[in-house]
């Protein structure tokens, strides 16, 4: 009996699942590529859940794994950019008085006002790029630097914010380049995910003894975020509820023995 199999050039540990699943369709009612579709199902179910900004313990597509993102996509910008008040605070720190001449000349004359802050701080200060360094800070899922030293203080902080606005408003895009195999499964996806029209792509192969699965998140960064783990974790996950399903069998065969 053939099992649910993801063509990738991701490599999992399957066994224990087809174990698990070779028991299922055993002791289920129900026709054995269903069993497949349904255990297939939950594997992907896991993985939309688990997929950033959700996590273990908070799934994606809740508000609070939202919440969650949001907060990460500003914490990560605010390690590249700063605003002027960001600005004056560090520099008054050193000198007051320079402090409030950046604030005076801030608009300006913006190059004396960055005179100031490369003095005070030793980065930079003037228009915002538009996220260019975001875009090339955005590694592996996460931007490395420090808040309290941001490399460029922006001069106009209203298009920092709404920068920082649309980042947010993407939080679930990457959980959303599931939504193809998500659809072909039969597998509803929570409006969050659902809202966002990421690429992705799937195929499904099934008969009564084998269903093949491609699946592959398009998404530019899905490869950065660990996916192989997380889809690990999703059929270990999906293993442990066949076994729970067995056990429960198993302990109704034996109470009507007794």
């Amino acid at each position: 009996m053939g099992a649910v199999a993801w063509m990738s050039e991701l490599k999992f540990k399957w066994q224990p699942f087809e174990d698990a699943l070779t028991l299922r369709i055993a002791t289920s009612a129900k026709l054995a590529e269903e069993v497949l579709k349904e255990q297939a199902r939950g594997i992907f179910r896991h993985v939309i859940a688990i997929t950033p900004p959700g996590h273990e313990g908070v799934k994606a597509g809740t508000r609070a794994a939202a919440e969650m993102g949001k907060a990460k996509v500003a914490g990560d910008i605010a390690k590249l950019y700063g605003t002027p008040s960001a600005a004056f605070d560090e520099i008054e720190k050193k000198s007051p008085a320079d402090a409030r001449a950046f604030w005076a000349v801030k608009r300006t004359r913006p190059d004396a006002a960055a005179d100031i802050v490369r003095q005070h701080t030793g980065t930079w200060y003037g228009p915002f790029d538009g996220g260019k360094l975001h875009a090339q800070r955005f590694v592996g899922g996460r931007v490395r630097g420090n808040k309290k030293r941001p490399i460029l203080y922006v001069s106009e902080p209203k298009e920092l914010k709404d920068y920082v606005k649309s980042k947010q408003a993407m939080v679930h895009f990457l959980a959303a380049g599931w939504k193809e195999i998500a659809n072909r499964l039969g597998l509803a996806v929570p409006g969050m995910i659902a809202g966002h029209g990421a690429p992705s792509a799937a195929m499904i192969l099934a008969n009564m003894e084998r269903i093949i699965i491609r699946a592959v998140n398009q998404v530019s960064y899905a490869s950065e975020a660990d996916v192989s783990r997380r889809v690990q974790w999703a059929i270990d996950a999906q293993t442990g509820a066949m076994q729970r399903q067995w056990k429960e069998f198993m302990e109704k065969q034996f109470s009507k023995i007794i």
